[in-house]
């Protein structure tokens, strides 16, 4: 629907049509979905290609599709399919779509998405990681409670973020701006953040939703800290978050 109130139609595919010029392909799949993918957008006739998810290793796309011309970004898009199933989207009106290319700001902002341009967006979405992980498994653990997580989940979830955030320092990358005051929270106020947020219900229920891509930005982290004995506290750390529901 355009912002005038006239609805637009919207063709679905089975697949991408590879030959189509289009202007813009946007990709909004999960990490670890995307490599089935990555052959047809290679081959595809886009003149650009756009990423709009959370991504701890977004170089890895930036590898395998050489010579294309690509974007990377996190969408403030909520959306979930309700007990009816259908399709419910909630459009942030404080947060804001953030992109590396200044024209897909323009674009989403005439749509009517909140935009903003992120130049380090590579490494906003690297650091972020971390918080994607704590904040998507306290709420898959409070959500099986059904009344939020225990103190003791949070905290082994503000434990697996700072250890991301360790990982991350140890292998030499240089801390992300917005991230600079979640490191440097305390554990017991991190704890604290992350064990209400499990507690707000609506919240709770959509986070949850992504603990398959929680655990495979967890697997991720640690992935990239395997061969290094000196990030085996912090790769530990990050182990712990997967496990959904601790007992206390």
């Amino acid at each position: 629907m355009l912002q005038s109130g006239e609805r637009v139609p919207v063709n679905v595919a089975d697949s991408l049509d590879e030959e189509a010029p289009f202007d813009l392909v946007i990709v909004t799949t999960k990490a670890f979905q995307v490599d089935a993918f990555l052959p047809a957008l290679l081959r595809s006739k886009a003149a650009s290609l756009h990423f709009l998810f959370a991504n701890f290793n977004p170089e890895r796309i930036r590898d395998a599709l050489p010579g294309r011309r690509l974007a990377f970004g996190m969408p403030s898009i909520q959306s979930w399919i309700d007990a009816d199933g259908a399709i419910k989207i909630s459009i942030s009106k404080r947060q804001k779509t953030l992109h590396s290319d200044q024209r897909w700001v323009e674009l989403f902002e005439t749509a009517g998405l909140p935009s903003a341009f992120e130049a380090d967006m590579m490494g906003w979405l690297r650091w972020h990681a971390p918080m994607t992980v704590a904040f998507e498994m306290v709420c898959v653990a409070g959500e099986r409670r059904h009344s939020g997580a225990t103190w003791r989940e949070a905290r082994t979830m503000a434990r697996g973020a700072k250890g991301g955030f360790a990982i991350l320092r140890g292998l030499g990358y240089e801390m992300h701006s917005s991230k600079k005051s979640l490191n440097g929270m305390p554990l017991f106020a991190l704890t604290f953040l992350l064990w209400m947020v499990s507690k707000m219900k609506d919240f709770r229920v959509l986070l949850a939703s992504g603990e398959r891509e929680a655990r495979a930005e967890a697997d991720a982290i640690m992935a990239a800290a395997a061969k290094d004995p000196a990030l085996a506290v912090a790769r530990k750390a990050v182990a712990a978050t997967k496990i959904p529901c601790l007992t206390g």
